[in-house]
């Protein structure tokens, strides 16, 4: 584990030194100039031919728009079958990023939310999938970052006697061969893709070590007859995977084809071999209606989650502060199974994580540290509401390092000094008319730089800011009276302190 900490942190850094240095490839669908990717208005039109000159000195952004893969691996743009086109990485470093309008000169501009980029592998028929490509991203031996895509309509629904790459990893097919390679999938939604297994994403090593990070993802509505959302699997060498900050919600399995639909809808780690190894953590992500729709032949199969490790091999999986919830598998709630006896793990690890059962029913391989239960308590988004059990609830022993400072929504990850469960952060937020009461004495108003807090009966405590719409701007402890507003733009704030002395309110102008 102290070499999946170092991996995990060394590649984190890397990408920053990436970002700060790197030479930008533009792509942009509706640019009209040179088409040479040098600037935004020469811009690339073809993502992958971005992709197909990347270095490890570049980066690639890419603005806004729906790309479809033009291309096969090879280069061939008019293939005798037209679904193997795809957008390939094969031996390559470097860094990929969507989210742009089109006009961004720094990085810090970028706004994934407002410039939706989509990578899509519906080719022909818009209103039938099954024209569409196997694969819409292979990752081949490469190490890269891929940020802020949407990832969407695969389709690889071969049967089990052709190439695993045509039957799994619809969205994202991520094949390692070589040593010591990382690949960083981060900010992405991977959605409405079907697959006879993995639709979502399916990370397959075949030798050497390989190092796979899955950073505030969604991975959504995908369908498979096995483990639609993802799947992590090893059949030669080691993998070290860490899935933090993910959302993995309405993935569905069913009968594919001519194959009944076996179950994991949650996702499954699984080592093929022996002398082969996982380790893994899953670190405040949340798993909920994940559906099984068929009924599958046997018992063994009907888990959320999978952990499966054959003969002499190792996984070696942990769970922290995640929340597994509201998923129907069409039997008694089970959280996290081995689909058969001749996959039984040796032992995996979960801390801090609120589920629908004791995980009993394999407590003699699943270790079970402070368990939570009861109802989470989800908005429509799955965001935390008032009052849920899984506020506050969590711990960041032996995990902080590996956390990121933002939550799957971008806020900011932890409050009240404690984390939460699951992939958001539950934060407050206030109407205007609850603000009338004018409790704080607070000086000068309008304030520029500083504001005065004079009540003497005030003693430790945190301090909240909110605009006007609402949202928290700032959440620290209440250690100084003077508090410093450089960060704020102009405009209204309401302040709410709350101390072992009570609550404390007011409203303030920032010029």
């Amino acid at each position: 584990m102290k070499k999946l900490i170092a991996n995990f942190l060394f590649f984190i850094t890397l990408t920053s030194i990436y970002q700060s240095n790197a030479d930008i490839i533009y792509v942009n669908k509706s640019a009209s100039g040179n088409n040479n990717g040098t600037s935004w208005a020469d811009a690339y039109t073809d993502f992958q031919k971005a992709l197909s000159v990347l270095t490890i000195s570049d980066s690639v952004w890419v603005a806004a728009g729906t790309y479809y893969p033009q291309t096969t691996s090879s280069g061939n743009n008019a293939p005798s079958d037209p679904r193997t086109k795809v957008f390939m990485l094969h031996t390559k470093q470097g860094q990929i990023f969507g989210g742009f309008s089109g006009t961004e000169t720094e990085f810090s501009q970028r706004d994934i939310k407002a410039n939706k980029t989509i990578l899509s592998g519906n080719i022909g028929d818009l209103n039938s999938e099954t024209d569409n490509v196997y694969t819409v991203l292979y990752i081949f031996n490469s190490e890269v970052v891929v940020d802020g895509f949407t990832i969407q309509e695969g389709y690889a629904t071969e049967t089990s006697s052709q190439s695993h790459d045509k039957k799994a990893g619809a969205g994202i097919y991520c094949r390692n061969l070589n040593n010591g390679q990382s690949v960083l999938i981060k900010n992405c939604t991977i959605k409405d893709n079907i697959a006879r297994s993995d639709a979502g994403i399916c990370g397959y090593i075949k030798g050497g070590t390989f190092n796979l990070f899955l950073i505030n993802n969604r991975i959504t509505n995908n369908l498979g007859r096995w483990a639609p959302s993802f799947a992590m699997m090893v059949e030669e060498g080691q993998l070290n995977t860490m899935m933090i900050n993910c959302l993995i919600d309405n993935n569905k399995v069913d009968n594919i084809n001519t194959e009944d639909g076996v179950g994991i809808p949650g996702g499954r780690f699984i080592t093929l071999q022996a002398n082969t190894s996982i380790n893994a953590k899953v670190i405040n992500s949340t798993f909920t209606e994940n559906n099984i729709l068929n009924t599958p032949s046997s018992s063994e199969n009907i888990s959320v989650l999978a952990i499966q490790e054959k003969g002499s091999s190792t996984n070696r999986v942990s769970f922290h502060n995640c929340i597994i919830h509201n998923n129907d598998i069409g039997t008694a709630p089970r959280s996290i199974g081995n689909h058969s006896a001749t996959y039984k793990p040796d032992s995996v690890w979960v801390f801090n994580t609120l589920s629908e059962d004791s995980m009993d029913i394999t407590s003699d391989y699943v270790q079970v540290s402070n368990p939570k239960f009861g109802n989470p308590l989800f908005s429509a988004d799955y965001e935390l509401l008032e009052n849920s059990p899984a506020i506050n609830a969590g711990d960041t022993t032996g995990i902080a390092q590996y956390l990121p400072s933002v939550d799957l929504k971008g806020e900011t990850r932890i409050l009240d000094d404690i984390i939460d469960l699951g992939c958001f952060e539950f934060k407050e937020t206030f109407g205007v008319n609850e603000w009338e009461i004018n409790t704080l004495e607070l000086y000068p108003n309008p304030a520029k730089t500083h504001i005065n807090i004079r009540n003497h009966e005030i003693e430790g405590g945190r301090i909240y800011i909110y605009n006007q719409l609402g949202k928290m701007v700032c959440n620290q402890p209440f250690t100084n009276k003077l508090i410093n507003l450089n960060t704020l733009k102009s405009g209204l704030y309401f302040i709410r302190i709350k101390s072992k002395q009570g609550m404390f309110i007011s409203k303030f102008v920032k010029e």
